[in-house]
C-alpha cells in the first residue's frame, strides 16, 4: 500500500502516525540527553586520588649484546661484543668473538657440556691444577662471579657480561664499565704511557675541583668509574709541622662528581708517589718510608707497611700485579708485598730508588735506582739480569713487546745536566742502541712505534730502533711524563708557572690546544687519559680535565608541565641521546624533588637505568610523580660510567584541589519535572493533529 505524504503548509512534517511515534522518539531522546547534562555538569568537588607510588616506563630499542673478556693476565686480555638475535650460550658467544678477533681457542665437548682446553695458545694443564674457569659480571655488587652453568648450558639473554680466565688467579680487575683503566702511574705495568683510547682532537672544554689540601705532585689513578688523588698536605714553614696532613681522595667522575671519601696519609716531605688500583685495593707510598692500602669502596684503611729508613722514603709508585704488589723504596730494596700487606722477600736494587717506578711485563720486574743500575727480577725475587749506566735512573722504565726503555741523567747536586736513552733486549739485557737527549727527569711514552720523551728543552721522538724523528721545543722544561694517545702528546710545562699542552704527532708535530690553570703554579703531575679526557693536577692543589670526549656523550631534554592540581600526576619525560663515537653502559636517570630550603624536605623517584646506549641512539624515560600543594623544584641527574656527568633543573607549581563537595539534588528534581511536562506536552500535540478528540471512541 503505498503511503501518502502530505507536503502542506506545516513546513514539510510527515503525519503519518509511524512518523509521529519517530518524532517523539527523537523528542524524548533530547530530553534525556539534556536531563543526563545538566546531572553531568551540576556543581561537584574533585574527588581526591589515592596516592600511587612512582612509576618509571622505559622506551629503549631491543638491541641485545654480551660483553665478552677473555683474560690471561693484567698485559694479555682481550675485550668483544656480540650483538644476539636470539638466546644463544657462552660457548657461542665465546667462539664467535675469538673468530672475530683472530684468538686462538680450543675446547671439547662431554657428556657434561663444553670444556675450554686453550686459549690465548696457552692450554690448562692436565692435572687440572688450574683451568680456564667462566664467570658473569654482577651489576650489584659489580664484581666477577662464577658462573651458574657450564658454557654449553648457559644461555644468554643480552645485556651480559662474562669473561673467561684462569681460575688460579684472582679475578680481573677490569670491568664491563670500561676496557681500558689508568690504574697505576703509568697507566699499565708495562709503563708504557699510552691509552688505546682516541683522544680529543675537539676544542677543549676544561673544568677544576680544588681538593683543598695542598700541592698535588703525584699522578692520579682511575679504576671503575673513580679518580684517585694523592695530595701533599699543607705544612706550616714556620712551625715546622703540617696544619693538614696528606690525603688519599676517591673521587666521581662519572656519577654526581663528587668526593666519594678522603683518607689520611702520612708524609715527612712531598709527597710524590701515585696510587695504584687493583682488586678493590689502593696502594700508596709516602714520603716517610711507608706502604698503605686503602679499601677502594669505603676509603678504611687495611694495613701499613713500613720500608727501612731513608731521607726520601718512598717516592716510587706501586706495581699491583697478581703475583703480588711491588714498590721499589728509597733504602734500595724492591719489596713485594702480598695483599694483606705481608712481605714476600725484598731485592737490593744498589742504591735508592728515587721516584723511579718499576714496569712489569709477565713473570718480570724491571727497575732502576740512584746508582745507574737496570735490574731485571723474577717476580719470584731472582735475579735474572742488570747493566750499569752512567747516571742515575730516576725515569721509569718502559716495555715495548720485548724491548726495555731505559733513561738515564747526570746529575748536578739537584740539578740534571744531561741525559741518554738506552734500549735493551728485555730477554737477555742486551743493549740494542743508545742516544743522547737533553737534561729529563720524564718518564718516556711509547706508542704506534715511537718513544717520546720530555726534556728540559722539549719533546724528542725516536722509532723503536733508535733513529731520532723530530724534536719539538717547548717553552719551559717538561718535568712531568708525557702520555700518548692517538697521535697526540699531552704533556706540562714550567717556566715560573706550569702550562698543560695537546700536542698532535700523526705528521709534522702542531699544538692543538692549551692551558694554563689558575692561580698559576708548577705541574709536576702526569696526566692520565680516561676516555678522551685528559685529566691532569697542579701544584695549586686542584685537578682539571681537558678536551671534549670523543667517547661516550649523553645530551638529554626534559619536557615537565609548568602547573598541576594536587592528586593528579606530574609526567615528567627525558630523552637521552649518545653524540659520542662509544656506547654509554648503565646509564642512571634520578629525578630528585625538593620542596625545601637546601634539601629540607626532598625526595628521590626510583631510578631508571638503562643498560646501553649506542652511538646516535636515543630514548625516552617516563616518570610519574604525585606532588605535594606549592611550588616542586626537580633535578633530573643522568651518571653513567665514563659518561659526562650532567643534570638539569625545573619546577612544577601545585595547586590544591577543590573542597569537596556533594552533588546537589535540586537539579536532579528539575531536570525530572522538565521532562515530564516535555512529554506530556509533546503528545497532546501529536494527537490533536493526527485528528484524535478526548471523548472520541474508535
Amino acid at each position: 500500500m503505498e503511503s501518502v505524504i502530505n507536503r502542506g503548509g506545516n513546513g514539510g512534517w510527515m503525519n503519518h502516525p509511524a512518523h509521529w511515534e519517530d518524532t517523539v522518539k527523537r523528542v524524548l531522546a533530547a530530553s534525556a540527553a539534556m536531563l543526563l547534562v545538566m546531572v553531568l555538569f551540576a556543581p561537584v568537588g574533585i574527588a581526591e586520588k589515592p596516592h600511587r607510588a612512582p612509576s618509571q616506563v622505559i622506551n629503549i630499542s631491543e638491541l641485545k649484546y654480551v660483553r665478552v673478556l677473555l683474560y690471561l693476565d693484567d698485559l694479555n686480555y682481550e675485550w668483544g661484543s656480540v650483538n644476539l638475535t636470539e638466546n644463544t650460550t657462552a660457548l657461542c658467544v665465546t667462539v664467535g668473538v675469538c673468530s672475530a678477533h683472530g684468538i686462538a681457542l680450543n675446547y671439547s665437548m662431554s657428556q657434561y657440556g663444553a670444556y675450554i682446553t686453550s686459549l690465548f695458545g696457552v692450554a690448562a694443564p692436565q692435572d687440572f691444577s688450574w683451568w680456564w674457569e667462566l664467570l658473569v659480571w654482577n651489576h650489584t655488587t659489580r664484581s666477577w662471579q662464577e658462573a651458574p652453568k657450564g658454557a654449553s648450558d648457559l644461555w644468554l639473554t643480552g645485556l651480559e657480561s662474562i669473561c673467561w680466565c684462569p681460575n688460579s688467579s684472582a679475578p680481573p680487575v677490569q670491568s664491563p664499565y670500561g676496557d681500558s683503566a689508568w690504574s697505576s702511574f703509568r697507566g699499565d705495568p708495562t709503563n708504557s704511557g699510552c691509552s688505546v683510547l682516541r683522544s680529543p682532537k675537539r676544542e677543549t672544554g676544561v673544568g677544576s675541583w680544588d681538593f683543598g689540601n695542598g700541592p698535588i705532585d703525584s699522578t692520579p689513578a682511575y679504576a671503575d668509574g673513580k679518580i684517585f688523588v694523592s695530595t701533599g698536605g699543607i705544612y706550616n714553614w714556620n712551625t715546622m709541622k703540617y696544619s693538614q696532613p696528606p690525603h688519599l681522595y676517591s673521587y666521581s667522575i662519572s656519577g654526581y662528581k663528587k668526593i666519594n671519601w678522603s683518607a689520611e696519609t702520612t708524609a715527612a716531605g712531598w709527597q710524590v708517589s701515585s696510587p695504584a688500583v687493583r682488586n678493590g685495593i689502593v696502594y700508596i707510598g709516602t714520603s716517610d718510608g711507608k706502604v698503605m692500602a686503602f679499601s677502594e669502596y669505603n676509603g678504611s684503611r687495611l694495613w701499613t707497611f713500613d720500608t727501612g729508613p731513608s731521607p726520601t722514603g718512598v717516592t716510587s709508585s706501586p706495581v699491583a700485579l697478581p703475583s703480588g704488589t711491588y714498590v721499589a723504596a728509597g733504602d734500595g730494596l724492591l719489596y713485594a708485598l702480598s695483599p694483606e700487606g705481608k712481605p714476600l722477600w725484598n731485592f737490593s736494587l744498589g742504591g735508592p730508588a728515587y721516584m723511579t717506578t718499576p714496569a712489569s711485563s709477565g713473570p718480570r720486574l724491571y727497575a732502576g735506582s740512584d746508582a745507574g743500575v737496570i735490574s731485571c727480577i723474577a717476580t719470584n725475587g731472582t735475579l735474572m739480569w742488570n747493566r750499569s749506566l752512567e747516571g742515575k735512573i730516576r725515569a721509569s722504565p718502559a716495555l715495548s713487546g720485548a724491548t726495555l726503555i731505559v733513561i738515564s741523567t747526570i746529575y748536578d747536586g739537584w740539578l740534571a745536566v744531561r741525559s741518554a736513552i738506552y734500549a735493551f733486549s728485555a730477554d737477555t739485557g742486551k743493549q740494542l742502541w743508545n742516544a743522547s737527549i737533553d737534561a729529563s727527569t720524564s718518564s718516556p711514552a711509547i706508542g704506534d712505534g715511537r718513544i717520546f720523551v720530555g726534556t728540559n728543552s722539549g719533546i724528542v721522538a725516536f722509532d723503536l730502533k733508535g733513529a731520532r724523528l723530530w724534536s719539538y721545543p717547548t717553552l719551559g722544561p717538561v718535568q712531568c711524563s708525557p702520555v700518548y694517545c692517538d697521535d697526540a702528546i699531552y704533556y706540562g710545562t714550567n717556566t715560573q708557572n706550569g702550562t698543560f699542552y695537546c700536542l698532535d704527532v700523526e705528521a709534522a708535530p702542531f699544538e692543538r690546544w692549551d692551558f694554563t690553570p689558575e692561580p698559576r703554579q708548577y705541574l709536576f703531575s702526569s696526566p692520565i687519559i680516561v676516555y678522551s679526557r685528559a685529566y691532569f693536577c697542579s701544584d695549586n692543589g686542584n685537578m682539571y680535565n681537558g678536551g671534549t670526549p670523543i667517547g661516550p656523550l649523553i645530551n638529554f631534554t626534559v619536557e615537565m608541565p609548568e602547573r598541576c592540581v594536587e592528586g593528579r600526576d606530574a609526567r615528567v619525560w627525558v630523552s637521552l641521546t649518545n653524540v659520542g663515537e662509544l656506547p654509554a653502559f648503565n646509564l642512571n636517570v634520578t629525578v630528585w624533588i625538593d620542596r625545601g630550603t637546601f634539601f629540607e624536605e626532598y625526595w628521590a623517584l626510583n631510578p631508571v637505568i638503562i643498560a646501553r646506549l649506542d652511538p646516535g641512539q636515543n630514548t625516552s624515560v617516563l616518570f610519574n610523580a604525585t606532588l605535594k600543594p606549592g611550588t616542586n623544584r626537580l633535578e633530573i641527574y643522568i651518571s653513567a660510567p665514563a659518561v659526562d656527568y650532567d643534570h638539569s633543573k625545573g619546577q612544577i607549581f601545585v595547586e590544591r584541589a577543590p573542597v569537596q563537595r556533594q552533588t546537589p539534588v535540586e537539579p536532579v528534581y528539575i531536570s525530572i519535572l522538565i521532562l515530564a511536562g516535555s512529554v506530556s506536552v509533546i503528545s497532546l500535540i501529536l494527537r490533536r493533529r493526527s485528528g484524535w478528540k478526548p471523548n472520541e471512541k474508535k
